[in-house]
């Protein structure tokens, strides 16, 4: 197994700048599965100089980065909430009736 340095990996991952948003998606989507592949490589007892582990980590920080930046999610309004909470009451009220029936 050949161990790559970790500005080597960052470099790898990167962008070259953001300003083309396709380039940054699809090293995102990269990324992605990069994460799917590795994480049945990297338990909790795997050692944090393990190579799977360090390019884990540090793809994992670059899709946080870019979900951060690009996905960003605000707090909901009032409004918002109370329809989440009306929607969550429905779903229960109809599992329970739904348990009723059997």
């Amino acid at each position: 197994m050949k161990i790559v340095s970790h500005s080597k990996l960052k470099q790898f991952y990167e962008t070259k700048g953001y300003e083309d948003s396709r380039v940054a998606l699809k090293q995102y989507k990269l990324a992605v599965a990069k994460i799917e592949e590795l994480l049945p490589l990297v338990n909790d007892n795997t050692p944090a100089n393990d190579p799977k582990a360090r390019e884990l980590s540090l793809v994992s920080d670059m899709v946080i980065e870019y979900e951060n930046t690009h996905f960003l999610i605000g707090k909901p309004t009032v409004d918002e909430l109370v329809a989440l909470s009306l929607e969550e009451k429905e779903v229960i009220r109809k599992k329970e009736y739904h348990l009723q029936l059997c």
